[in-house]
């Protein structure tokens, strides 16, 4: 395996075939980084046409062809896509919904009772989504988030609080196969499986006060974190292109303006927008059951996205002042105030970053610095990072055992499938604070707030 060179700031470097390659870690994680993983980074390097650099981040680890964190671009003009570098899991992506609820106004006895509501959410591999025609999941499919602000899923405002506003444009679905469209019609407000969840958050610190203020974001105030993509829908496209591309090494992939190659990517369009539906979609969901359950005699219970983030796309984009086909594999893209556009919601503050931890360990709000486009074309970590298979996880883990630690640190928990909740215990991830620090330390990041779970609700 080639070497890595540590640099002073978190950053750790090396070349292969005349590209670059950056993984932003700390010394310690970078230590822990399966050869495996970084073997994935360093292949992408044998691909055609591939831009510098190629990226990997601190909660990066084994994936399908490329690690789960990484990311790297390529030309418009004359380069590639790969169906197996954005995923299976086409747009799963994480949001945060602010509420003015704090933790005193929530007794322990009713969120038990919110937890047992919750559960009749179809979550795991459910087929009880939303009741749809063809003709309105084509809509949605071509819309976004537009189809949810007309149906009354959500308001006109959240579209601002969505990266790419909920609505990816170029999206087709003329080559999307007949399964796909089975499995998907009957999916749209529903959980999944794997590492999809629904948290109940308390702010534990506010490390930013004047970004954090902006945010409408304080101490000990309750918000909503969801975690979900696009189903078997968009598992099911991606599956079908990884079948039709050619595959060489490391990777399958297609040219990008080749006749396949842009059947994936308006394919792929269309799985984004249903990604962002669905999280609209379970979001209603959600807020009707809390709002049903938490009755508070004093307030109205008041809902606000802060934002919604994708980790799994690849996205048309200019770096270095070329046009490049970003993918972002378990990466998140986030885009620092002076370099937004006129107008945006963000432009004091950059676009906030949504970074989870796991079931004990804190998740983060964090906002991008102007060293982010130099050093990672806009790119950071999207979660902790696994640290243990789930296969291993679970062996390491009965489920009393797991409830017991939950319960001893106040904790709520609960899922569809006990293995489920086994394979994502918390010695599963990377400590999300190792993570962070990471990017503070490669002066790409800044934290604005640190949230621990009250309750975990897993697929």
């Amino acid at each position: 395996m080639v070497d890595f060179s540590a640099q002073s700031n978190c950053i750790y470097s090396t070349t292969k075939n005349n590209h670059l390659i950056k993984v932003i870690s700390n010394n310690s994680l970078f230590n822990g980084i399966e050869k495996d993983s970084l073997n994935q980074l360093l292949s992408i390097a044998d691909l055609p046409n591939i831009a510098d650099p190629i990226l990997g981040f601190p909660d990066m680890h084994v994936g399908y062809g490329v690690p789960i964190g990484s990311a790297f671009g390529s030309p418009t003009s004359n380069g590639i896509i790969s169906s197996e570098a954005v995923g299976f899991d086409i747009n799963c992506g994480i949001r945060l919904i602010k509420t003015n609820l704090y933790k005193k106004d929530v007794s322990k006895e009713q969120l038990f009772i919110l937890l047992k509501n919750l559960q009749k959410l179809p979550l795991g591999l459910s087929q009880d989504g939303i009741s749809l025609s063809k003709s309105q999941f084509d809509d949605i499919l071509l819309t976004g988030v537009n189809w949810c602000v007309s149906n009354n899923f959500c308001n006109s405002r959240d579209k601002k609080y969505i990266e790419k506003n909920g609505f990816l444009k170029d999206a087709k679905f003329d080559f999307i196969s007949s399964l796909a469209i089975k499995r998907g019609i009957t999916e749209v407000g529903t959980l999944g499986i794997g590492n999809h969840f629904i948290d109940i958050l308390e702010i534990q610190e506010v490390i930013d006060p004047i970004v954090a203020r902006e945010f409408g974001l304080s101490q000990n105030q309750i918000c909503i974190m969801l975690h979900t993509g696009s189903r078997g829908f968009g598992h099911q496209i991606a599956t079908e292109f990884n079948d039709a591309f050619f595959y060489k090494k490391p990777i399958s992939y297609q040219e990008f303006n080749s006749e396949l190659g842009q059947k994936y990517y308006f394919s792929m369009l269309a799985a984004g927008n249903y990604a962002f539906v669905n999280r609209a979609v379970l979001s209603f969901k959600i807020i009707d059951i809390i709002k049903k359950t938490l009755n508070i005699g004093h307030k109205d219970i008041e809902f606000e996205l802060l934002y919604d983030l994708c980790h799994n796309i690849a996205s048309i984009e200019k770096h270095n002042k070329q046009d490049l086909v970003v993918h972002r594999k378990g990466a998140t893209h986030a885009v620092y105030a002076n370099d937004l556009p006129a107008g945006s919601v963000f432009s004091k503050t950059g676009t906030p970053i949504i970074l989870p931890g796991s079931m004990l360990w804190s998740s983060y709000v964090l906002v991008p610095t102007k060293n982010i486009e130099k050093e990672t074309m806009s790119t950071v970590a999207h979660g902790s990072g696994r640290a243990m298979s789930r296969t291993s996880a679970k062996q390491n883990m009965s489920i009393d055992s797991l409830r017991k630690w939950m319960a001893k640190e106040n904790v709520l928990l609960s899922g569809k499938s006990i293995n489920t909740m086994r394979e994502e215990q918390p010695n599963a991830y990377k400590f999300s604070e190792d993570v962070v620090n990471s990017m503070v330390c490669a002066g790409i990041v800044k934290p604005v707030v640190k949230l621990k779970p009250l309750i975990v609700l897993t697929g």
